[in-house]
């Protein structure tokens, strides 16, 4: 069974390499769950010299990310600990954790208790700086695929009853970017404020989810404001009734109002 250490310095001190540690570096759970540009990157921050250090940390720290990914009791066993002994500070070991509670993988399924770590994550300092960063980064890389969004976030509880409002402003952002990326800085804090244990998405009827992105829904915007519910009850908003035209959109005679821009007059005469 492969040894998994239980930090970034003691893996750095098994393979004899001498590094510099920062707070802006990213913790062993971060490297790990990287993708390989961001690992080159993150390497480059500890000022290793020597390519051969380099390269003998990379290969060390691909043979962890496949020990984990193969084994998710090990995995949970392995995050567990780094959120422990960072106290919450490792946000990226936390939303991991998060993950395999509300997949049930390598613990019991737990959505309660996934959510509690999503918020500590998402609430660190530490996420707010990554994330403010990669929005820029990211209207930066695809500003010609871009569009300008005032997004509006109602939070009402179990009754339906309006309890919170934030708005994130006037915003250009890539019509690809995730939809919670944009706004989990803002609702996090107001679901720890809440104390809400269960949180879902909605943009009218439909449900929000990691993998949905703004081009998903951008039309549903109103003169580019997206209004979106947060709830705590896993209920699909009801469906606005459609708007009935009092004549037909065509012939502009009367219209039946039950048929919407059905004609009362024949087809013929339209």
């Amino acid at each position: 069974m492969a040894y998994i250490p239980p930090s970034l310095s003691q893996l750095l001190a098994e393979l004899r390499i001498k590094a510099s540690i920062s707070d802006d570096t990213p913790s062993l759970a971060g490297l790990i769950l990287m993708s390989p540009d961001e690992k080159k990157e993150a390497l480059q921050m500890l000022g290793l010299k020597r390519v051969s250090h380099k390269s003998k940390l990379r290969k060390r720290i691909e043979q962890l990310e496949k020990v984990l990914s193969s084994d998710s009791e090990r995995a949970f066993e392995f995050y567990s600990k780094m959120v422990e002994t960072s106290k919450g500070e490792d946000f990226t070991a936390t939303l991991k954790l998060s993950e395999l509670y509300r997949k049930g993988e390598g613990t019991e399924a737990d959505e309660k208790k996934a959510l509690e770590l999503e918020i500590q994550a998402k609430c660190s300092p530490k996420y707010g700086k990554k994330m403010k960063k990669y929005l820029i980064d990211a209207v930066k890389v695809d500003g010609a695929y871009a569009s300008t969004y005032n997004i509006r976030v109602i939070f009402k509880n179990e009754k339906g009853e309006k309890v919170e409002v934030i708005e994130r402003g006037t915003q250009k952002l890539p019509d690809g970017i995730h939809v919670q990326d944009v706004i989990d800085l803002s609702v996090m804090p107001i679901l720890k404020k809440l104390g809400w244990k269960r949180k879902f998405l909605w943009c009218k009827h439909e449900r929000i989810t990691a993998s949905t992105q703004l081009c998903d829904i951008a039309y549903q915007a109103k003169s580019g404001e997206l209004v979106l519910d947060c709830t705590n009850v896993d209920k699909i908003p009801e469906k606005p009734e459609p708007e009935v035209s009092e004549e037909c959109i065509i012939c502009f005679e009367e219209n039946d109002g039950k048929q919407y821009l059905d004609c009362m007059v024949k087809p013929s005469n339209c």
